[in-house]
């Protein structure tokens, strides 16, 4: 794709930086890992900056640009509904291992490197399943807040969990699930913002493109360049 947009074949070579930004791998993990790589990649996004900053695309390729991206920003996830999911996802792996398993003492030696929950007995389960619980309605609490926020309410849960939760109880979730949720959740506001900056860089380049010069305020491009300017996700 460079070569080609240094050789004047850009349409070609936009092709190819969305086709980087659709299918980039950008090695995430995480709880919100499959959800932002399934979105586009940081690689494309990086990639097109640098065509975007040397002029390389002109008003009709931007224009194309634009629609792709804005097709992004319309569907980006939802992530206050996902704790629900993660709940249902936890019960049935704790059911489905512990069942399988009879409630005989721990043997999960199969699969060592996933330390699949297998329970010594059905207290331990149910222990296990209302911890995990607990955990999520923590997150759904504190995901209500800026991520600034969330340190000091993130220590005061963990330090309840340690309180109320016997350490013998096999944690599906361990007693740090929140410390991986705000970490996960910083990364996934860094790349929502890497994306709608995108968004709003390639609509400053395409006004001067178009009046030879950039809008006195970002609030200009509206609503002739683009619909709206997104919000700061932070």
């Amino acid at each position: 794709a460079r070569n080609l947009t240094k050789t004047g074949r850009s349409d070609e070579a936009l092709k190819l930086h969305i086709d980087l930004l659709r299918f980039g791998n950008d090695n995430i993990t995480g709880w919100f890992g499959p959800i932002i790589t399934s979105m586009i990649s940081s690689q494309g996004l990086n990639a097109l900056y640098s065509c975007l900053q040397e002029n390389k695309f002109s008003e009709e390729q931007m224009n194309l640009l634009l629609n792709y991206l804005n097709w992004f920003l319309l569907n980006e996830p939802d992530l206050q509904e996902s704790w629900e999911t993660e709940l249902m996802i936890t019960e049935f792996q704790i059911r489905k291992h512990s069942e399988n398993a009879g409630f005989l003492p721990p043997a999960w030696l199969k699969y060592p490197r996933f330390k699949m929950a297998i329970f010594a007995n059905k207290t331990d389960f149910a222990d296990t399943w209302l911890f995990s619980l607990d955990v999520s309605n923590e997150i759904k609490r504190i995901d209500r807040l800026p991520i600034a926020q969330a340190e000091l309410p993130v220590e005061r849960a963990n330090a309840r969990l340690d309180r109320t939760w016997p350490k013998t109880v096999f944690y599906y979730w361990d007693h740090h699930a929140l410390d991986y949720y705000t970490t996960s959740k910083q990364r996934y506001l860094e790349y929502i913002t890497k994306l709608r900056g995108m968004y709003v860089f390639t609509a400053l380049k395409l006004y001067k493109n178009r009046y030879s010069k950039y809008p006195a305020r970002i609030e200009d491009l509206a609503p002739e360049i683009i619909p709206e300017v997104p919000q700061d996700p932070f």
